[in-house]
């Protein structure tokens, strides 16, 4: 009997896991920066600014549902000033995960308590401290930045662009190829670039394709939360060991299926300059 209620168990809970995974996260965003920002100061305990120290999976049966990281504080913005915070965040982008880094300083939104612990997630408005300067500014007791920003200017991150160098390096045209050729130019290893049109992404737009070099690709223009500020998308590219047709209903195109390494290509934050 044992086994058999062990069964149900599996056989209830088996949809949800699937679908907790596969569906992707969405961000509820604010028009108004100012009111997204109070927002998630007042909804998170704990805001500090920390160094990532360490990073290690947890949870699940030989595949890790969080990552628990511990970091070591400079600043303490909400909550009670500690050394060293440890906060959770789920693996899985799909579900909201922060992707941190070792080594790197963050300012962190945590939500929940000293007791049960600390997590954060994407939508949060945690970030690397070098791409929060508005935000540490005004916790540090400065006048909102938010009722007026600096005009800036930039070099513009264009994905279709770094697409077309990628797959074809010399002088010429280099035109998207349609969906319908896709397969086909899979089949034969040639290469190619495509948009992926049809799919809703939490961070930007993407492209799929095969480099000069035969290399499997995606393209992604990641758009952080405060995207209605200028000069900060980036473009990240991820090597893939092949990809292959995603027919899937609500997400049509190619899947990165084995994914090698990702590497930040063009990134107008470090060409910002204030407009005189």
């Amino acid at each position: 009997m044992h086994w058999l209620r062990t069964l149900m168990v599996l056989v209830f809970l088996g949809p949800f896991a699937w679908t907790s995974e596969a569906r992707a996260c969405s961000c509820a965003r604010e028009p108004d920066d100012r009111v997204a920002f109070q927002k998630a100061r007042a909804r998170a305990s704990t805001v500090f600014r920390g160094r990532v120290e360490d990073l290690q999976p947890v949870g699940g049966e030989g595949r890790p549902l969080e990552h628990r990281v511990t970091f070591t504080v400079t600043e303490t913005f909400k909550g009670k000033a500690r050394a060293q915070r440890t906060v959770t965040t789920s693996v899985f982008g799909t579900a909201c995960g922060y992707q941190f880094e070792k080594g790197v300083d963050y300012l962190v939104f945590a939500e929940g308590s000293e007791s049960k612990g600390l997590s954060t997630h994407s939508c949060s408005r945690t970030r690397p401290s070098d791409r929060a300067a508005v935000e540490l500014g005004f916790l540090r007791g400065g006048t909102s930045p938010f009722l007026q920003r600096p005009k800036v200017s930039c070099t513009r991150c264009d994905l279709e662009a770094t697409a077309r160098v990628l797959v074809c390096p010399g002088p010429g045209a280099c035109a998207p190829l349609p969906e319908a050729e896709v397969a086909a130019a899979l089949a034969e290893a040639r290469p190619f670039w495509t948009p992926v049109k049809a799919r809703a992404f939490p961070q930007g737009p993407m492209v799929s394709g095969v480099s000069s070099g035969g290399r499997a690709f995606q393209l992604e223009l990641h758009r952080p939360s405060r995207a209605e500020e200028a000069c900060v998308h980036r473009v990240l590219r991820r090597w893939c060991e092949r990809l292959v047709p995603d027919r899937s209903e609500k997400e049509p195109g190619l899947k990165c299926v084995g994914r090698l390494s990702e590497e930040t290509l063009c990134d107008e934050w470090i060409t910002r300059r204030p407009l005189r």
